[in-house]
C-alpha cells in the first residue's frame, strides 16, 4: 500500500488511519457480498421453481425405473473413475461428455 501511495504522490504518514479502519470496511464489504449472493440464489430459485419441480419428477421416475430393473451400472470414461453412480439421495456427480 505504501508503494502505491508513493507512486501516486499521496502522503504516506496517514496510512495508519487507513489500516485502522480497513478491517471493518473489509468485513462490511464481505457481508454485503454474501447477502447479495444469498438474494441472487433466492431470486434464481423463485424464477426456476417450476423447472426444478419437473427435473425432480423426472429424477423420481428415473429412480423408480432403475429400481425396477436392478442396480444402475457404473460407467467409467477414459479411466477417470465412475462418471456417475447410484446414490439414495441422487447422483454424486453429473455425467459429462468429454
Amino acid at each position: 500500500m505504501l508503494i502505491v501511495l508513493t507512486a501516486v504522490g499521496l502522503p504516506v504518514k496517514d496510512v495508519s488511519l487507513i489500516v485502522a479502519v480497513d478491517w471493518l470496511l473489509d468485513r462490511i464489504r464481505t457481508s454485503i457480498n454474501v447477502l447479495g449472493d444469498a438474494f441472487g440464489a433466492g431470486i434464481v430459485h423463485h424464477f426456476s421453481r417450476k423447472q426444478l419441480a419437473v427435473i425432480d419428477a423426472e429424477r423420481r421416475l428415473s429412480h423408480q425405473t432403475h429400481d425396477e430393473h436392478g442396480q444402475l451400472l457404473v460407467s467409467s470414461k477414459h479411466g477417470n473413475g465412475p462418471a456417475w453412480t447410484k446414490d439414495p439421495h441422487g447422483y454424486r456427480s453429473v455425467p459429462t461428455e468429454q
